[in-house]
């Protein structure tokens, strides 16, 4: 679905007649996408958290030291 919004965005946003809903649409798009990453970003971040040195071997834990 957002391919097809950024592709009809554009269409419109090139005819000339429809600029200002395409400019909208292509806006749309970019804004769900960068929420869309952030979320995924904060997920890794929080997974990278709840990680406990037992995870690790025994050498592991050795180098960090």
């Amino acid at each position: 679905m957002s391919k097809w919004l950024l592709f009809f965005g554009f269409m419109f946003v090139c005819s000339g007649f429809l600029m200002p809903i395409g400019a909208i649409m292509i806006a749309w798009y970019f804004v769900t996408n960068l929420l869309k990453n952030s979320t995924l970003v904060e997920k890794q971040e929080h997974k990278i958290r709840e990680m406990k040195m037992d995870d690790y071997s025994e050498e592991s834990v050795e180098e960090m030291r």
